[in-house]
């Protein structure tokens, strides 16, 4: 099936349409600014990883995340629309069903992953919406225990990453305020270990490093008050790693697709 394909028309086509007619929408840029404060949130989705030719893992994931925003105050004339600082913690866990057409399939193996961001940005006012661009450094670490299967192992993924990215944030007729996001995600490094002694005490254990990789993150957010939710989607595709023992880690694609909510304090 063509993943790329499916996301591509059924979801980030209609999320960008939609945030250009947005900035149609009148709105008061200085009620959107963005303010110091903090988030909690849980979420439910449903992942996927692919080694295209090789292996599958396929889950419902449920997410609980943290978030910190400090605004520095500015001075007139944008004393309103400030630089901020944000950073985010989120883990995942769901056990996921493995298929491979070369060694089965094996259901409900231990899968999870945990990730962080640190982010600096701006808010810039328009006459009718507010954008806040933004750029800063993430770590993702992601595991998946295959020990049931014969010749099954440990796998652990580190990822070292930049997101470049920019929120879009107008204040709906019935005062709500839509947050969108688009975020670009280039992988600095990526470090993948294999506990292939789990099984193969002779081969031993891997490590590899993935140098070539790019993600993106889509987002629509409503708040009410102290209450946001919507949907969310997260994409990964990172290129073959170097050999070690004759073995290599091939080039991979991970989707996420859910919804979330949020409590803001």
């Amino acid at each position: 099936m063509n993943y790329d394909r499916i996301i591509t028309t059924s979801f980030v086509g209609p999320l960008v349409s939609a945030l250009l007619l947005l900035c149609a929408i009148p709105a008061q840029s200085a009620d959107m600014a963005t303010t110091t404060e903090n988030s909690v949130g849980v979420s439910l989705s449903a992942y996927s990883y692919e080694e295209p030719g090789y292996m599958s893992l396929k889950a419902t994931t449920a997410g609980i995340e943290y978030a910190g925003t400090y605004a520095f105050k500015t001075e007139w004339p944008e004393q309103d629309m400030p630089w901020f600082i944000h950073g985010d913690l989120r883990y995942a866990n769901g056990a996921a069903d493995y298929q491979s057409p070369i060694s089965g399939s094996i259901s409900d193996t231990i899968n999870w992953y945990a990730e962080g961001r640190l982010l600096l940005g701006k808010d810039f006012a328009f006459s009718n919406f507010v954008l806040a661009p933004y750029v800063g450094v993430g770590l993702r670490h992601s595991h998946n225990d295959l020990r049931r299967h014969p010749e099954g192992y440990r796998r652990d993924t580190s990822y070292v990453s930049i997101p470049v990215g920019v929120t879009h944030k107008t204040k709906m007729p019935d005062l709500y305020v839509l947050s969108t996001t688009v975020e670009y995600i280039h992988l600095l490094q990526g470090f993948h270990k294999a506990k292939m002694s789990d099984f193969n005490a002779t081969v031993g254990d891997l490590s590899m490093k993935q140098k070539t990789g790019h993600g993106f993150r889509l987002s629509t957010m409503a708040r009410f008050g102290n209450i946001s939710f919507g949907p969310s989607f997260s994409y990964w595709k990172v290129a073959d790693s170097n050999i070690d023992k004759g073995f290599i880690e091939p080039m991979n694609k991970t989707y996420e697709i859910g919804i979330k909510a949020n409590y803001h304090f």
